[in-house]
This record gives structure tokens, C-alpha cells and sequence, in this order.
């Protein structure tokens, strides 16, 4: 199942606002309910859409105080009861509104193959959502159009 955890550090804002006014402190990790895995998060990526969210600026509003960041990777470090596929020490991404900018995080996760780059791993959810999510609501647009966007929020996470 993992090893306890009885604290992490995790950047926290107790108000919606530049990120000058968040604090990097010590709180108590989660863990994971019968189908959650809780990640040593490796890398975590940053995009305009943790910005506006970050500011209020978002349409959703996350309830504070909260943890930004909306992709990761890392390894998986504990498993709830029900999860069977996946067990400590796999090497997995995910992405939520909210909490990757942490020490761990426990989500619903998938796992990777072994030679995707943990570098990579973390903004390629967002910016693949992208390219997606242009395709469906532009079917008609030319592909390169999705690239373009996809290529877009890369290069704001970097």
C-alpha cells in the first residue's frame, strides 16, 4: 500500500491573486480512498490555465485555501484498496484542477509506458487537451490549427 506520510510541502494560496502571495508550507498529505493512488510528484507543469486560475480569473473558482497546478508526473508511492492495475513505484501523469504544485497528490491515475520522459510527461496532458479540444469544437479547422494550439500552452508552460 505505501508508506505514511504525516506531512509535505505544497505551495498554498488563502486568496486568489499573483502568485507572490502564495506560501510554500507543511500540511498533512491525503490519503488515497479505495480507487485513488497518492504520486510523489517528479515534475509539474505550469500553464496559462493555472495563471487564471491562480488570479480568480478562471471560470471556475477553486475553494481556498487551495494548491494550484494542473499537471504532473511522478510515482505512484501509495494505492487504496480497490486500485489493481497499478501499484508503488509505477510512473504515472495526471492531470486536476488544482494541487500538483505539491510533494504528492492523490488522484484517479493512468499508468505510462516505461520510456516516456518524466520531464515530459506533466505538460503534455494539458497541451494534448488542447489540440483536442480545438478538433471537437472546430471540426472543420485545418489540423494545423490544433497543432498550433497544442504548441501554444507548451510554450506558455515553458
Amino acid at each position: 500500500m505505501g508508506y505514511d506520510l504525516e506531512t509535505m510541502r505544497a505551495v498554498v494560496a488563502h486568496a486568489l491573486g499573483p502568485p507572490e502571495t502564495f506560501r510554500l508550507e507543511e500540511v498533512a498529505p491525503r490519503d488515497p480512498k479505495a480507487e485513488e493512488v497518492r504520486v510523489a510528484i517528479h515534475a509539474a507543469g505550469v500553464s496559462f490555465v493555472d495563471a487564471l486560475v491562480a488570479q480568480g480569473k478562471y471560470q471556475l473558482k477553486p475553494p481556498l485555501p487551495f494548491t494550484p497546478g494542473s499537471e504532473f508526473a511522478g510515482v505512484i508511492e501509495a494505492v487504496g484498496s480497490a486500485v489493481e492495475d497499478l501499484e508503488p513505484g509505477d510512473r504515472v501523469c495526471g492531470s486536476r484542477f488544482g494541487g500538483a504544485f505539491a510533494e504528492t497528490v492523490t488522484v484517479r491515475a493512468a499508468a505510462e509506458p516505461k520510456d516516456f520522459s518524466c520531464n515530459l510527461r506533466a505538460p503534455i496532458v494539458v497541451w494534448n487537451g488542447r489540440g483536442h479540444q480545438v478538433i471537437n469544437e472546430a471540426p472543420d479547422a485545418p489540423v494545423r490549427a490544433a497543432l498550433f494550439a497544442a504548441a501554444t500552452e507548451a510554450v506558455q508552460a515553458a
